[in-house]
C-alpha cells in the first residue's frame, strides 16, 4: 500500500463580503501550493523481482486556485458556488525501469483540472437537515490524454433527522457518479448509489444501536482496475446489512 508521505503547503486567502439580518454573501479567492516528497518505498524499495529502487525521483507539486461564494439565506439556509483550476507537476506514478524492464516509480505527465461545484445546506427547527452538491471536473494530461478513474460529474445528497415517537434517526445518502475510464481505455458505465442508516442512542444509557443498509437498491457497478491488476473492472458489492452495537464506559 502506497503511504502518502509528508507535504508542505502554502496557502493564500483573499476575503470579501457583506453581511446583516441573517442574510450575507461572502466572496472568497483562494491560491495554495502543495508539495510532497517521494517516501521510502517509491524513492528506495527494491528486491529485483518485482520493483526496482529510483534514487533520481523527485517530489509532486500541485499549484491550486479556487474562486468561492458563500450565500447565507436566513439563518437555515446555506448556498455555495465555486470555480477551480489546479495544476500537478511530477506526478509520481508506477511505470517500467528501461533497463531492467521491472516497476519502478517514475515523475509523469503534468496533470491540469477545471472544474466547477454547487451546493446547498438547508436545516430546521425539528433537527432536520438537507444537504446537496453538484460537481463538474474535466482532468487530463498535459498531452490531452483522460486520466483513468475520474468521472465529470459527481452528486451528493444527504438527509438526516428524528423519526417521530421512535427515538430513531434517520439518514439517507443518494450518490452519482458518471462514466469513468479503465485502464483499457473504455468507459464504465455511471451508477447512483443509495444508502440507509437508523440509528438509536436514546434507548439505553450510554448504548448506541445502528442499522446500516448500504447499497439500498442493489445496483450493479464497478470500479477500474489498476495496472497491476489482470481485471480490467472490479465488480463491487451489492446491497449489504450491518448491524452495529457501541457501548460507552
Amino acid at each position: 500500500m502506497k503511504t502518502p508521505a509528508p507535504a508542505a503547503k502554502t496557502e493564500l486567502v483573499i476575503i470579501t463580503g457583506l453581511s446583516g439580518s441573517g442574510k450575507g454573501t461572502t466572496l472568497k479567492a483562494l491560491y495554495g501550493r502543495a508539495h510532497r516528497a517521494p517516501n521510502v518505498f517509491e524513492h528506495d524499495y527494491a528486491d529485483g523481482v518485482t520493483q526496482v529502487a529510483n534514487p533520481a525521483l523527485n517530489g509532486e507539486t500541485i499549484d491550486t486556485l479556487e474562486l468561492v461564494m458563500d450565500q447565507r439565506i436566513g439563518e437555515s439556509l446555506r448556498l455555495r458556488g465555486s470555480l477551480y483550476h489546479w495544476k500537478m507537476t511530477g506526478l509520481i506514478t508506477l511505470g517500467i525501469d528501461p533497463v531492467s524492464g521491472l516497476s519502478q516509480y517514475q515523475s509523469g505527465e503534468d496533470v491540469k483540472a477545471n472544474g466547477a461545484e454547487l451546493s446547498a445546506d438547508k436545516t430546521w427547527e425539528w433537527a432536520g437537515r438537507l444537504r446537496g452538491s453538484l460537481s463538474y471536473q474535466d482532468v487530463a494530461f498535459a498531452s490531452g490524454a483522460r486520466l483513468d478513474n475520474s468521472p465529470q460529474l459527481l452528486g451528493k445528497l444527504n438527509f438526516s433527522g428524528p423519526l417521530p415517537a421512535t427515538n430513531l434517526r434517520l439518514g439517507y445518502e443518494l450518490q452519482y457518479y458518471s462514466k469513468r475510464q479503465a485502464i483499457d481505455g473504455t468507459k464504465l458505465d455511471g451508477y447512483w448509489l443509495s444508502n440507509l442508516n437508523l440509528i438509536a442512542d436514546k434507548w439505553a444509557k450510554r448504548l448506541e444501536v445502528s442499522l446500516g443498509i448500504y447499497n439500498l437498491f442493489d445496483a450493479h457497478y464497478a470500479h477500474p482496475g489498476s495496472d497491476i491488476n489482470w481485471q480490467n473492472a472490479i465488480e463491487q458489492d451489492g446491497r449489504s446489512v450491518r448491524v452495529k452495537l457501541e457501548y460507552g464506559f
